[in-house]
């Protein structure tokens, strides 16, 4: 796959997520592990977290740092607890700090990024979507 071809994929990925990808994503796009190192290095790409990237030059928000947490906390995990009340506006629901909570049993480990929880059961249906933000 030519450069300028992953690049475009990753930048029209990122425009969904908050200006985030993960490397898991990236390698589902075709990129290769030497591809991604390299996006590391360039000026245009930056590390969020060891498996996620962010464009540099994006707005840093709170939800650009939950999509972030959830990508690398894994493909079923999702914001939860206080940060997830805050991204549907409830009300008294103001801090920055993140909770992501996933399946038991998943084989990453958690960032500085994120206060992190496993639950024995977490079914799909337990999960909701706002603003491409994964939630419980």
């Amino acid at each position: 796959m030519e450069r300028t071809d992953l690049d475009t994929r990753l930048r029209v990925l990122a425009e969904r997520q908050h200006s985030v990808v993960s490397w898991r994503q990236a390698r589902l796009l075709g990129a290769t592990q030497d591809a991604m190192a390299k996006r590391c290095r360039s000026t245009d790409w930056e590390a969020v977290t060891p498996r996620v990237l962010r464009l540099v030059g994006s707005v840093a928000t709170f939800e650009q740092r939950c999509v972030a947490a959830t990508l690398d906390a894994g493909p079923r995990a999702a914001v939860s607890h206080h940060a997830a009340a805050r991204l549907w506006r409830f009300p008294g629901f103001v801090g920055d700090e993140i909770h992501t909570s996933r399946p038991r049993c998943a084989t990453r480990l958690p960032t500085d990024l994120m206060v992190f929880h496993e639950s024995r059961v977490l079914p799909v249906f337990h999960l909701s979507s706002k603003t491409a933000i994964r939630l419980t």
